[in-house]
């Protein structure tokens, strides 16, 4: 029986191209594969590791440092957790655009280590709406809407996040 490599007579001539086959060899399965992979593992191990800079030894922490449970993950997640804001002062306004025309204040500061609003979380809010000489056109004690959904205007989709 003729194997699939090898076929018993040419039937055809072969495209522009393409190589007779009797340039390829057949593999038998497995066996072939595992003889590379053991090759690249020799290689490996033959690899020259003077190359390499010399390691640091980075002493032992203090005795005291060891034997406390939870020490190193208390000490990596000060270190990972970012440095909170100051908080402005509560009578401050805080310009979001930059020019004076959009401004927010503060009334009462979220706890220490929560996060601020995201896009899609519903939030209550306190509005009062302004004109410059102090005039108030709206005021809103309990505000409720979807962030980022354009429920409200423009103004409470740029200013909610940054609280």
């Amino acid at each position: 029986m003729a194997s699939c490599a090898e076929p018993s007579e040419p039937s055809a001539p072969l495209p522009a191209g393409v190589p007779p086959l009797e340039d390829f060899e057949v593999l038998d399965g497995v066996e072939d594969a595992e003889g590379e992979e053991e090759e690249e593992e020799e290689e490996e191990e033959e690899d020259d590791l003077s190359e390499l800079p010399p390691l640091e030894d980075m002493g032992q922490p203090p005795a005291e440092e060891a034997e406390q449970p939870g020490a190193l993950a208390r000490e990596f997640l000060a270190a990972m957790e970012p440095e909170p804001a100051p908080a402005p002062a509560p009578e401050e306004w805080l310009d979001i655009l930059g020019n004076g025309l959009l401004r927010k204040k503060t009334l009462v500061p979220g706890p220490p280590g929560s996060s601020r609003p995201v896009k899609g979380q519903v939030v209550t809010v306190h509005l009062q709406t302004s004109l410059e000489n102090g005039t108030r056109v709206q005021e809103e004690p309990e505000l409720v809407f979807t962030l980022g959904d354009c429920d409200v205007i423009q103004a409470l989709d740029l200013s909610v996040p940054l609280m």
